[in-house]
C-alpha cells in the first residue's frame, strides 16, 4: 500500500547521516526511560510508547514513517514479523524482529492495550489515532539534547542499522550476496543499488570492496551528496 510520507521526517539533503556513539544512544534512551510526564492519559501512552518507538527504529531499519503508522494488523508478534504496508512507492516488505525487540514489542502490547483497549494503531494516540511527525520530531530533540551535542535526527537510526549490518556481512561472494539481498528486502528498497550507497558509509567494507573491484565500485553506488533529498534509501 502506498502511503505519503512527510518530507519533514528526513534531514536535510546537504546535510550527511549523523553516526551514532554507543555513548550517545546510551544517553538518549536514558533520557527516555526518565521522561517527566504530566497526569493525563496521553502523556502517560508517550512515556511507554516513546522508548518501543525509538528501539524499534534502531533494530529494523524502519523508516520513521513506517513505524509511526504501523497497524495492530501489521505487527505479529505470534512469528515476530511486521508486514510493512505504509511506505515508500509500492515497495511493501517483512521485518523480521530479533528476539529480544520481539519480547519489548509484547510486553509493550500488553501494557499499551491497558490503556487503549481494542486499539487499531499499534502506537497509538488517547484517541486510537497514529501520532504525528511533531511527536517523533520533539520527543527525539527533547531526549537527545538533554545529554548529547552532535546534530542527529530520528531518520538516521535507518542509516545506523544499515551501515552496522553492511559491517557484518560475510567476505565470501556466494553468502554476501545472499545476505546484502536479505538486507535489501527488509529495508523496502526498490534494489539493491540503494543498499549498495550505504557501503559509502562503512569503510570497514567499503575499503575491502574498492581494493578488490575497485574499477566498478563506484559505477554501482549512488549520489552520496543527496542523501536526504528523497526518502528512497
Amino acid at each position: 500500500m502506498s502511503c505519503p510520507y512527510d518530507k519533514t521526517e528526513d534531514r536535510d539533503s546537504a546535510e550527511k547521516p549523523h553516526a551514532f556513539t554507543e555513548s550517545e544512544l546510551c544517553n538518549f534512551f536514558f533520557s527516555l526511560s526518565h521522561l517527566t510526564i504530566k497526569d493525563s492519559p496521553e502523556s502517560e501512552i508517550t512515556k511507554l510508547s516513546l522508548p518501543i518507538y525509538f528501539l524499534l527504529l534502531l533494530s529494523s531499519g524502519l523508516r520513521t514513517f513506517e513505524a509511526r503508522l504501523l497497524d495492530t494488523k501489521d505487527v505479529d508478534l505470534k512469528n515476530g514479523i511486521i508486514n510493512v504496508r505504509h511506505t515508500k512507492g509500492y515497495v511493501e516488505h517483512r521485518v523480521a524482529l530479533h528476539p529480544s525487540m520481539l519480547k519489548m514489542l509484547m510486553e509493550y502490547d500488553k501494557a499499551i492495550e491497558r490503556l487503549v483497549p481494542k486499539r487499531k494503531c499499534f502506537f497509538p494516540t488517547s484517541t486510537d489515532e497514529h501520532h504525528s511527525v511533531k511527536w517523533v520530531d520533539y520527543n527525539f530533540q527533547k531526549c537527545w539534547y538533554e545529554f548529547n551535542k552532535e546534530h542527529a535526527v530520528a531518520y538516521d537510526f535507518r542509516h545506523r542499522y544499515a551501515t552496522e549490518n553492511i559491517n557484518g556481512l560475510p567476505a565470501d561472494s556466494a553468502l554476501f550476496n545472499k545476505h546484502i539481498a536479505y538486507l535489501s528486502r527488509s529495508m523496502g528498497h526498490a534494489s539493491f543499488k540503494m543498499t549498495m550507497y550505504y557501503y559509502n558509509f562503512t569503510p570497514k567494507m567499503a575499503e575491502h570492496i574498492k581494493a578488490a573491484k575497485a574499477e566498478t565500485f563506484n559505477d554501482i553506488l549512488l549520489d552520496r551528496s543527496n542523501f536526504y533529498s528523497d526518502e528512497n534509501i
